[in-house]
């Protein structure tokens, strides 16, 4: 606990995959630190480990953690994106209070508890919760008179199971037509990706896995496998997930050939080691894509013995 409690100048750490539990208040008042992502290895973090860590931006919590603990990123007052893993399933008090940059956070369908003042003072944030039971919440769990959210987006057809369950909120619980996590295909291929929608917003974001397969094409067009719903005006956002074996990249020492993108693909989080010990690969063409959401590139082409990066 309290590691590196205070340490103001410190701006970067990098946490090994060995580490499984993150201590309480570890990094508290790490005014410096800027971004960080935690490794699949950890599955439990303490009390209040980024609490007033005031130029935190950005933080990826890993998918192992099923529970964040009280005051974890309090004060935190510059965080604009976190990404929640989907193991997650108690959000507990005043987490991210006062999270006064924070515009918008998705709660994933495993959320069943949140707790008191977890989101108060966030007056910028919409929350985006999939969840179909309705989760229960504490006192003021989203803040009261002027400390509330702006907005509580849950799926349409709860929206008045939320109402009747969170009463003091009614009145900025609002329906999204769909928000879910779906498989489609690349139309014209058979190219398949597990990937999330968003009608609300008119975003597809990705999370691939290459599996059997050697050719990776991106393009703005896909299929719902389920319903064949066609998708052709949306945003698209790629997601590199990361290996819980490895801690790296999605691609990591796989079979990989190529890596194409067709049309605006707008790349987001860490791409560290996203190609490395690809040993097959013979082409990448990046196209139009946009990297500026992307947190780390470091070893993103690294081919193991190699001395330096391939590119």
């Amino acid at each position: 606990s309290s590691a590196f409690d205070g340490c103001t100048s410190l701006e970067e750490i990098v946490i090994p995959n060995s580490v499984t539990y993150i201590g309480s208040s570890a990094f508290s008042g790490c005014t410096s630190l800027e971004e960080i992502v935690i490794p699949d290895s950890v599955t439990s973090i303490g009390y209040r480990v980024f609490s007033g860590c005031s130029d935190l931006t950005s933080i990826i919590l890993s998918n192992g953690i099923t529970q964040i603990n009280q005051g974890t990123f309090e004060n935190c007052s510059a965080l604009t994106t976190i990404t929640l893993p989907i193991s997650l399933t108690t959000i507990d008090s005043n987490v991210f209070e006062n999270c006064l940059s924070l515009t918008s956070i998705t709660l994933p369908n495993s959320v069943t508890n949140i707790g008191y003042n977890a989101f108060s003072g966030c007056t910028g944030a919409t929350i985006k919760i999939k969840a179909m039971n309705v989760p229960s919440i504490n006192a003021n769990t989203f803040g009261e008179n002027d400390q509330r959210v702006q907005k509580i987006l849950v799926p349409n057809s709860n929206v008045n199971d939320y109402k009747a369950a969170w009463p003091n909120y009614e009145d900025i619980i609002e329906g999204i037509e769909s928000f879910y996590y779906t498989t489609i295909k690349v139309q014209g291929t058979e190219q398949t990706y597990t990937a999330a929608i968003d009608e609300n917003e008119k975003v597809i974001t990705l999370t691939v896995y290459t599996g059997g397969d050697t050719e990776i094409v991106l393009k703005n067009t896909f299929v719902n496998v389920s319903n064949d719903s066609v998708y052709e005006d949306y945003a698209i956002e790629f997601k590199v997930p990361t290996s819980t074996a490895s801690n790296a990249g999605g691609f990591y020492s796989s079979s990989i050939t190529k890596f194409t993108v067709e049309g605006e693909v707008n790349f987001v989080g860490s791409f560290r080691n996203l190609f490395r010990r690809c040993q097959y690969v013979t082409s990448f063409d990046f196209g139009q894509a946009n990297t500026t959401g992307v947190t780390d590139m470091s070893y993103m082409f690294y081919m193991g013995g190699r001395a330096e990066p391939i590119v």
